[in-house]
């Protein structure tokens, strides 16, 4: 079961071309200021303490589903 896992879940990253997915330094820093000039321009970007709470209550729902789905996985 373990070596399934590690074939599902690590080998996978390693298949993949490493050199093809890295962005070049320019185009990095043009993905970056365009969204900084986004997030500036927009006057109603202020973040409140609601919303960052049901972004973390967000999050934890997804890594509770990825977490039932690899145990799923694993006992199978």
């Amino acid at each position: 079961m373990k070596l399934r896992l590690d074939s599902i879940v690590i080998q996978q990253g390693r298949l993949i071309d490493q050199q093809s997915n890295k962005l070049a330094k320019d185009e990095m820093l043009q993905i970056i200021r365009h969204g900084a000039t986004h997030v500036f321009a927009s006057k109603d970007s202020e973040l409140t303490e609601e919303d960052i709470t049901t972004i973390l209550e967000r999050g934890e729902k997804k890594v509770t589903a990825v977490s039932l789905s690899v145990h799923h996985l694993v006992d199978q």
